[in-house]
């Protein structure tokens, strides 16, 4: 009988540490809110929010849609500013986002289609995204992202 309490103790001990410390709905919800912030402050043009959102690390990597390849926040930077000196009215939005949280609440990975306008009277594109993500001091940042199917011309690529 000893045994089996003691069995049964443990037994809860691990499932409890075991157990998720998070809510996803509510992270879900964050990451959510972490995309449609990035969308606004590049319509806005807005480097200052743009910063919050994207991890300043020197192996943050992003593949572009033309196959270019941008590694660390201070090309990233430039990069983003490349784009805003040759869009006009730049409006990007996305849908269709796929959210998914690891089962320890730090990391998450999401993937939806951006479409957008670079210019006044230019077609809207559509193109696919996938972020990763990573929960530092209690924020999500962008450590990944990867595009495709936008044209290339549009970035300078």
């Amino acid at each position: 009988m000893r045994k089996s309490i003691v069995l049964l103790a443990v037994s809860l001990l691990v499932l409890c540490a075991c157990a998720e410390r998070f809510d996803k709905g509510t992270e879900e919800k964050a990451i959510q809110t972490l995309i449609d912030q990035y969308h606004e402050a590049l319509g806005n043009e807005d480097m200052d929010t743009i910063s919050t959102l994207i991890a300043h690390d020197d192996d943050m990597i992003v593949f572009h849609a033309g196959g270019r390849i941008t590694t660390g926040w201070n090309e990233f930077e430039s990069t983003a500013q490349r784009l805003f000196d040759k869009a006009e009215n730049l409006e990007i939005n996305s849908r269709n986002e796929i959210i998914k949280v690891h089962n320890s609440g730090t990391a998450a990975w999401v993937s939806f289609i951006q479409y957008g306008s670079f210019a006044r009277n230019q077609p809207v594109h559509n193109w696919r995204a996938t972020w990763v993500l990573e929960k530092r001091n209690g924020r999500w940042v962008n450590v990944h992202a990867h595009y495709s199917g936008l044209p290339a011309e549009l970035l300078d690529e």
